[in-house]
Order: C-alpha cells, then structure tokens, then sequence
C-alpha cells in the first residue's frame, strides 16, 4: 500500500466517530455541575474534580508510554478496553454521587483510561495514513472537541429533567464507541513509538524549532481546558435558561470541530505555523475583550463566545503537527508523549487558578488570565 488512495473510506470516519463516542466521558460531569454540587451542597470541589480526569490522562499516557502497551498489543483491542473502562468508571458516578471522594476516584480512572483512546484512535489512523495526516489529524481531534461538547447537549435534550441521563447516555456511547472501534484493524504503516526517558525531551529542547513549538503548544493548553472546564459556568452568570445555557455551551465547544477541520485545509495552503499564529492571536484578543463583551451581554457575549470556541481549538492539529514535525527524528516518541504529559499538567494549574479566582473577583474578568497563554505561544512561534 503506496499511497492513500489505497485506504478504505470508512477507515477514519470510523475512527472519528469511536473517538466522539467515548470522550463524551471526558466532561460529562461539567454539564450537570449544578446538580451535583447541590449533592455536595459546596462549590467547593468544582476545580478538583475537573482537574482529576486531566491528572488521570496524565498518569495514563505515562504509563502507556513508559511501558509500549500500545506497540505491543492490537490498537483496536486497546482501544475498546480502554474505551469499555472509561465507560465503566463514567458510570461510576451513579453509585454515591453525594460523595466526594467517590467521584473524585472515578474521574481519575475516567482520564487514565481515555489515554488509551484518544492517542490511540491517533496511532490507528497513522497506521493507514502515511501523506495527509495532517488533514486526518484535524478531524481526529475535531472529534475529541465534539465528545468533549456533547454531554452539554444531552444535558439539553434531557427531557427526563433528571441529571443521571447525562451520565448513562455518554456511558453507553463509550460502549458503543469501543465497539466500533474494534472492527478497524491496524494498518501497514504502524510504527513503535519507542522508549520514553525524560532526558530525549532535555535534547530536544536544545533544538530552537521545537523549543518554539513547544512553548506554543503549552500557552494553547494554558487556555484551552480552563475555557471548555469554566465556561458553562460563566454562562451560567448570564440571564438564559438552564437549557438555553447548554445549549449555548455545547455550540461554543463544538463549533471548534468545524475550526479544527477547516485549518488543516488552511495548513495546506498556509501552513500549521501561520494557522497556529492566528489562532492564538485571535483567542487572545477573545480573552482581552471578554469582561466589556460580557457587560454587553445577549448577541453581542453569544458572538463572541461562537468565535472564541472556534479559535480557542482550531490551532491544535496544527501545534500537533508543528511539534512532530520539529522533534528530533531519533527522540520523537519520547519527546511527544512528555511534551504532552506536560501541556496537560499546565491545564491542571490554570483550571485551579480560575477556580481561586472565582469567588475573588468580578465573573467579567474570569478569563483574562487566560490571554497570557495565547500571548506567550504566539510571541514564540513567530521566532
């Protein structure tokens, strides 16, 4: 198999619909949060249990990485019982949701297991793609920004007006997920990943290029989980409904999927660089201008919001893409899989900056923080 045009059709819309499916598991609390924190009866344990499933896809792509399980056992085999555990440890919030800890437990296991979903569902499709994966890779992760949209969009449709609907409806689309991930078999162009050390990533920081990519994927991530994990919340603020409110979240986070898409045809023409640029430009200017357009208010905030969701995500296959590109070739799997680990531990530390924030200052000036990220990522991909 030369070339692409050699790949089965259903090869990467079947990916991409197996990756929607399951990492609707990633926020799915995020859009019933109201409800469950009237069952803690605090506020207090928004910021944690956010930032739980991020320290377990930290922790998970350690380990998938230390260890090689993905170049040592079937890709659709992991995938499908990585994706059947994320739906189990899902549906473990439906125990005692009243308890903290609990949750807190099963958010982690949820983000340790979608590590062996979404880098992997990305591995299978490198597998059949060796031109224009760049252009796969926007779909793909168009597809973890529809998951990570779509427990909003149940919470609206949810005419049972009960939160547990949520829950057991992202639980049985990992279920299904998995399964439809599992009749895609590897492709010819498999590749390993090779041994993770800490010290591949020390080289090949010394090399400018990928410094500079580096630095401007983690000023994307310092902006990007923070933005999907407080901004239901932020909208909660305003004067809309609660089904108006998810509504208005699930389109924010979701229209990134079109960005995502569209820029790996842009990269084409452009090139990933000038993509990312201006994106990260552009989702500054949303954080800089976000406390006036909030004091405006209706069409004006919605507008807004529509923009910053496309911006905030559309320069992301692209950083990806710059990264491996830019990484030395002998030191590329370590230097991804611990530039990764890295930019998810930065979304850990912005989310808990918010959620201190909060409660100190005016719900207008909630993202400004935020701006440094783009700022400072764009600022280094224009060197």
């Amino acid at each position: 198999m030369s070339n692409n045009q050699t790949v089965p059709k259903h090869i990467l819309p079947t990916i991409v619909l197996g990756q929607v499916c399951v990492t609707s598991t990633w926020f799915a609390p995020n859009a019933i949060m109201g409800e469950l924190t009237q069952l803690w009866q605090s506020q207090a344990s928004i910021g944690a249990v956010t930032t739980a499933v991020q320290l377990g896809f930290i922790a998970g792509t350690l380990l998938f990485g230390v260890t090689g399980l993905a170049d040592r056992v079937s890709l659709r085999w992991l995938f499908l019982f990585c994706a059947w555990s994320a739906a189990g440890s899902n549906a473990g919030l439906l125990w005692a949701p009243e308890n903290v800890s609990l949750v807190l437990v099963c958010r982690l296991l949820t983000g340790f297991s979608l590590a062996g979903v979404y880098p992997v569902g990305m591995k299978l499709a490198a597998s059949w793609y060796v031109g224009g994966l760049g252009r796969a890779l926007g779909y793909l992760v168009g597809a973890l920004v529809l998951g990570t949209a779509s427990p909003h969009l149940m919470q609206a449709l949810n005419l049972v007006e009960h939160w547990q609907f949520v829950i057991w409806s992202s639980t049985v689309a990992a279920l299904v997920g998995g399964l439809v991930v599992a009749t895609v078999t590897t492709g010819p162009h498999v590749r390993s990943s090779g041994p993770v050390r800490v010290v591949d990533l020390y080289r090949s920081l010394w090399q400018p290029e990928f410094r500079a990519c580096v630095v401007g994927y983690f000023g994307h991530m310092w902006e990007l989980y923070a933005f999907w994990a407080w901004m239901p919340l932020w909208i909660a603020t305003l004067k809309f409904d609660a089904r108006s409110s998810s509504l208005l979240a699930f389109a924010v986070i979701a229209s990134g999927a079109i960005s995502c898409a569209l820029g790996g045809l842009a990269a084409v023409r452009w090139g990933s660089r000038t993509v990312a640029v201006m994106n990260l430009r552009l989702s500054a200017i949303c954080c800089l201008i976000s406390p006036l357009v909030y004091m405006w208010g209706g069409w004006w905030l919605i507008g807004l919001l529509i923009v910053w969701g496309l911006v905030v995500v559309g320069d992301s296959p692209q950083l990806s893409a710059l990264n491996a590109a830019s990484a030395p070739r002998e030191l590329v799997g370590s230097a991804l899989t611990l530039t990764t680990c890295l930019g998810f531990s930065i979304t850990v530390a912005s989310i808990f900056l918010l959620d201190a924030l909060r409660s100190q200052i005016d719900p207008a000036f909630l993202f400004w923080p935020l701006a440094i990220g783009p700022v400072v990522g764009a600022w280094s991909l224009r060197r």
